[in-house]
């Protein structure tokens, strides 16, 4: 768990145990790193949240992400990347 000293922010990813990114081309690595950093940086400016968790499940051929956060509004957003 990562925390955010200036927003106080938990962040909790699960991506080092369940995702071989050794498989995974760079390509889509940069696709994935940019589409955390658009859900992190909207958290910062909208949500308010003070907890975030980001699941990765690796299937053959896709990886799911899913984000959840404590915000107001509360919503699990998902985002799948074919492999």
């Amino acid at each position: 768990m990562f925390l955010n000293a200036a927003k106080q922010t938990a962040y909790k990813f699960n991506a080092l145990k369940t995702v071989d990114w050794r498989k995974i081309s760079d390509e889509k690595k940069i696709t994935i790193y940019r589409i955390l950093q658009e859900l992190m940086t909207n958290m910062k400016k909208h949500s308010k949240a003070s907890h975030v968790v980001i699941t990765f499940i690796q299937k053959p051929k896709r990886i799911f992400i899913n984000y959840l956060d404590n915000s107001i509004g509360g919503k699990l957003k998902k985002a799948l990347v074919n492999q």
